[in-house]
Parts: C-alpha cells; structure tokens; sequence
C-alpha cells in the first residue's frame, strides 16, 4: 500500500421521531420539539495513508463535547482497529439540534441511538475505502459571513446577541476569516468525497422554525451540492465562535436567508472544484496536547450579587433579572448563570488540543468554539500552506480583544482573558 491513499465515506440519519430538548441557548430556553423541518446526520470519512488511518466526523450537533468524543472513540476504536487518538470529531454548530448531553430519558434514548449511527457510519466508511488521490483548495467569499461584534458611532462596542442597536454600526471589532477550504478525494469507481470547511454561526433557528428540528443553511448546502454534482460531501465548522452569515452593517448585507445562503455557498464550492490542487504526499502524521487551561474566575467578588439576579431572573422574569444586572455592571442575566458555574470550578481545566497532516495538507481540531482571530493565527502560522479546521464548539474561546470590549462570549464563556492566544500557540 506504499504511495497508496484510500477514503471511504458513509453518512447515517440520527433525527429522532419523537419530542425531545433541542439544544440552542443553554438549559435556560428550554425548547421541545414539535416535528421536523430536515433532518440531521452524522457523517464520517476514514482515510488510510501509507502508514496510518483516521476517522473523520462531523454532526449536526450543536456541540460535540470532548465526553462525546471519547464516547465514540470507545465504541468504534475497537471495532475498527483506529487508534484512539486517530479519531476526530466536530459539529456542525446547529442551534436546533437535538440536546445529546443530559440525564432526561428521552436524550439518554436518543444519545444511544446517536452514538449507534455514529458505529454504523464507522464501520461503513471502513468498508468504503477504496483508491483515491487528494485534491486541496482554498478561496477568499467576501460579504458572506461577517465578526458580530461592532464598533459603534459612540466608540462603544456592541455584539449581535446583546447590545444597544440604537446606535448605528460603524466597522466589526475584529477581523474575520473569509476563506473557503475544500479538500477532494477523486475515487475509482466510486463517489468523489468532497469536504467543505467554513466559519459562519449556523444559527437559523428563527428561520427554520423555533420548535422545528434542523440541521440548518448546512443542510441546503449539502442537499444542493450533492444534486448538482453526484459527489458525497461533509460540512466542518470553523471558527465561527464571533462569526454570523449575517451583519448588522446594511451596506454590507447579502440578503440572504438560510435557504439561499446554503445554496450559494454550494454553489461557491462547485466553482472552486476545478482549481483544486493536488496534495503531496499520503503520509499521515498525528499529535495531541494537553493543556491546562485557566479558568476565569475573574468576576468571583461579585457571587452574591450574581446570585441575587440569577434568582430573580429564574422566579420573576428575565427583564427584571436584566435590569437589576445591569445596576451591578453585568451586561445580561445569561453572565449572571455563568459566574455562578464558574465559582465553583478549579483554577485550570485540562483542554484537548489535536493536529494531525495527510501529506503537506495539516489538520488542526479544538472542541471549544474558537473565534476567528485564532483560526487566522493557526493559518497564517502552520508549517502547512493549507489548514483544515475540525470544531467542537462546546465552549467559547474568545479572543483578548473581547475581554476588553465586554463581548457576550467573554462575558458567559468558561476561559480566562488571554487563553485563546496560549492556545492558538500550541496550536
């Protein structure tokens, strides 16, 4: 098999037909099902080099935490002879998913039933494989998906998720990352596997329908694609962790709703097909750290008042809860849920960190919902022209920029100022 690559491909349906907590907004929106607006899967690729295998997997989950990772691992390294550490997860970020982690019966049910398809798609790609050569390519989409933090007419900043939109919107805080990244395995025989890479919040709950399961613009983007082209194909979120596919600029504006959006970006990527170049090499290389990762417990003095308005927020309402924040400095009653979870917590958390290359092509995956500044830093810094981007987006890893201007995910997220530039080092 020396010179030799193989790729395999299977994608298996794990919508659930019955009601069951959507995932979204935290345990404080709870969200029940009430039908289905498209259904969601979990796909993997397995790719052999000369010397290595790995399995690649993508859901259309809103998170895949590190536990659900390791839950799969320990079902299917077994069964398919990969290394534990060969196997790596992302989702696909979707805000109208159904909850995986929890104890309530009807997400224990569907838990299972997701990590069996997970199995089955395993052993499927495995059984898949078959000669192919690896096609790479990346593309710059200006005004397609935008950072949804802003400076505002005033000097203030504001985010998409809170904020005073009296204000106009004068440049984003940050910059984002506009690039498309496709990677092709052209196969003898069989299907060409084509994988797609993009940082966009694939959060249209409010499109698709708030009770309504849904994989999302991901879904109209893999539907159209694989309709135009015959060819099998996997979406990885990026780092989207500060990016929306909308802005609140009006001049900037696609006017795009989710359906559109999807098929556009399909679209896009069938224009890129044929500029794609070939990678050099079929060995495949793998690493992973582990990194401690500090905790913030920056806001630990204000515990008692944050506990003051959490319970208020809770027993009276959230506009109550928010203004009486608001006289303590926090910037949402969410912030308030936060530092209470946080207070208990120990100073540092172990992070997983893995790359991984086939040839000259690198790999890097992070389970935490990492913001663009860090996937344009791996980039621009990788030993590699090329970087693929595999998230988990279970946690937010906001940028030291964020800290300052008081953004919602510095505010609610789990990581002290300054972690996101340790790890994008490590990195």
């Amino acid at each position: 098999m020396n010179n030799t690559l193989l790729a395999g491909y299977s994608r298996k349906d794990f919508t659930p037909e019955y009601e069951i907590c959507i995932s979204g907004y935290g345990d404080d929106e709870i969200r029940r099902s009430q039908g289905i607006s498209d259904h969601m899967y979990i796909t993997c690729i397995a790719v052999t080099g000369e010397n290595d295998t790995v399995l690649l997997f993508t859901s259309d989950l809103l998170s895949n935490h590190p536990d659900a990772a390791d839950w799969i691992r320990e079902r299917v390294s077994p069964l398919t002879g990969v290394a534990p550490d060969h196997i790596f997860c992302g989702a696909t970020h979707s805000h109208s998913a159904p909850l995986l982690y929890g104890d309530q019966a009807d997400t224990v049910r569907f838990r299972e039933e997701y990590l069996q398809a997970a199995t089955a798609a395993a052993l499927d790609a495995m059984a898949d494989r078959c000669e192919s050569k690896l096609y790479a390519g990346t593309k710059e989409l200006p005004r397609l998906n935008f950072v949804r933090h802003y400076l505002m007419e005033d000097g203030t900043y504001s985010g998409s998720n809170f904020g005073d939109w009296k204000l106009a919107c004068v440049a984003h805080a940050t910059e984002t990352d506009p690039r498309m990244m496709l990677l092709r395995f052209v196969r003898k025989e069989k299907p060409d596997i084509v994988l797609m890479n993009w940082q966009a919040h694939n959060d249209t709950v409010r499109e698709t329908g708030y009770y309504l399961l849904s994989s999302g613009y991901v879904h109209h983007i893999r539907q159209q694609f694989e309709s135009d082209t015959g060819m099998h194909f996997a979406f990885f979120q990026g780092a989207s962790g500060n990016q929306n596919k909308n802005s609140r600029i009006k001049e900037e504006e696609h006017g795009l709703n989710w359906i559109a959006y999807g098929q556009r970006l399909a679209k896009e990527a069938q224009a890129m097909l044929d500029d794609l170049t070939p990678v050099q090499g079929t060995q495949i290389k793998t690493c992973q750290v582990m990194f401690e990762a500090e905790i913030d417990h920056s806001w630990d003095p204000m515990i008692a008042q944050a506990q003051e308005v959490f319970d208020l927020w809770k027993t009276v309402g959230k506009p109550e809860g928010d203004a009486l924040g608001k006289t303590y400095g926090f910037s949402s009653s969410y912030q308030t849920r936060d530092i209470i979870k946080r207070y208990s917590l120990p100073a540092t958390e172990e992070m997983e960190l893995n790359a991984f290359s086939i040839g000259d092509l690198g790999f890097v995956t992070s389970y935490n919902e990492v913001f663009s500044t860090v996937g344009l830093y791996v980039r621009a810094n990788a030993p590699f022209e090329k970087v693929f981007f595999i998230t988990g987006n279970c946690r937010y890893l906001p940028c030291a920029a964020a800290y300052d201007y008081r953004s919602y995910e510095s505010d609610t997220g789990l990581y002290a100022k300054g972690t996101a530039e340790k790890v994008q080092e490590k990195m």
